[in-house]
């Protein structure tokens, strides 16, 4: 019982951290998207 609440709370921090990960890559991406938009202009 104790290790299927950590087992839980453990992959659900996990995702939570995926998701962040995924968020900061895709704002990562779309920033120099446009900078190197802004540049070949």
């Amino acid at each position: 019982m104790l290790t299927d609440s950590s087992r839980y709370q453990s992959s659900s921090l996990e995702t939570a951290v995926a998701i962040d990960v995924d968020r900061c890559v895709c704002w990562m991406s779309s920033v120099i998207g446009i900078s190197l938009l802004l540049l070949a202009y």
